[in-house]
């Protein structure tokens, strides 16, 4: 490990700490924590991990973005049950020969995020790491409307998503050498690369869609592709979704044609996004777009949950067929920077 004690990242990272919330009786400095729980509602726990060269380069990214991500990973598991994210605790293996000042950026990114997140930081731990830099983030929640799940979807839901999706791959398309290749513009470039490195969990759109009365929800962490298939395995129930009607940002649409790359296969592999995909009845849509319209997000339609089991899609190219397999898993073939999926 580096030559500093872990005293001394304790002290640099209390001071990273943002402003202990309400029902937080002792955090940081003692054996565990002590939180003092609400009444009311129901408790969400979810734990996310990034591993060096395998979610996350540093030749693309500094260890203080990566800190931020790590965050929003972790988070966004949480806004996919339409939950508010509460604390979070933050382990942490750090290679040998880091400096001080390494591992303080990290916790800046952390804490950044925290703060955006109004997350209250709680404890973890520290330990050395023979290789990489290996980030284990537990976030603990509360659901105080309904708990959104991925099975709960019926045959006549619309599937919608927020924001964009396949910015994040394209960043890293950018980011390993694509962008060498085609002229970009400096705004196209701040748009992928934006996409890839800081990412933002959907809390505020996961609430409005479990008030809204959504019957599903999952955060597009492994590709749009991997997180249908998810919730039809969880539901029983099948999909058709539109080609055409899946959103990417006009920059990641440029780029594709420049690099000769479909836009459409880094939203349904990629992964990364950290939008949201939700099965929500007809009837509620439009109450659903309107608050997230309100809230600066945009809610797509892309297709409906079928009776039928089977996965089907109209391609680019008009055919209707099955949805194509892929997505992100670390144990089918070798690892790729992103793909972020809990259990």
């Amino acid at each position: 490990m580096a030559k500093f004690r872990e005293s001394d990242l304790i002290r640099q990272w209390q001071t990273r700490v943002p402003t202990p919330r309400p029902e937080t009786v002792m955090g940081i400095g003692d054996d565990a924590a002590v939180l003092e729980p609400q009444s009311g509602g129901r408790l969400l726990v979810s734990t996310d991990m990034m591993v060096e060269n395998v979610h996350f380069s540093l030749e693309w990214m500094t260890i203080r973005e990566v800190g931020f991500k790590a965050v929003s990973a972790a988070v966004s598991d949480i806004a996919a049950m339409g939950g508010e994210p509460r604390h979070i605790l933050a382990s942490v293996g750090i290679p040998a020969g880091v400096q001080l000042e390494d591992a303080d950026a990290l916790y800046e990114g952390i804490g950044e995020a925290c703060r955006l997140y109004g997350l209250d930081m709680v404890g973890g731990d520290t330990v050395a790491s023979p290789a990489g830099w290996v980030i284990d983030m537990v976030v603990l929640g509360l659901a105080t409307d309904r708990v959104l799940t991925r099975g709960g979807g019926r045959p006549g839901d619309v599937l919608a998503v927020t924001g964009y999706l396949g910015g994040a791959a394209a960043g890293l398309d950018w980011l390993r050498g694509g962008g060498q290749a085609v002229v970009t513009t400096p705004d196209e470039r701040w748009v992928l690369l934006d996409m890839h490195r800081r990412p933002l969990a959907q809390v505020e759109a996961g609430r409005i869609l479990a008030q809204s009365g959504a019957t599903a929800c999952d955060d597009v962490t492994d590709g749009l592709a991997a997180e249908l298939r998810a919730l039809s395995q969880a539901s029983g129930y099948g999909c058709f979704i539109e080609s055409q009607r899946i959103p990417t940002h006009p920059a990641v649409r440029n780029y594709a044609l420049r690099r000769g790359k479909s836009p459409v296969d880094w939203a349904l592999f990629g992964g990364d996004d950290y939008q949201l995909v939700c099965c929500i009845p007809p009837t509620r849509f439009a109450a659903a777009q309107a608050g997230c319209m309100a809230a600066g997000v945009m809610l797509t339609v892309i297709g409906r949950v079928t009776e039928d089991p089977a996965l089907l899609w109209r391609s680019p190219s008009g055919v209707v067929e099955e949805l194509p397999d892929g997505g992100f898993d670390h144990f089918a073939g070798e690892g790729e920077e992103y793909g972020r999926g809990g259990w």
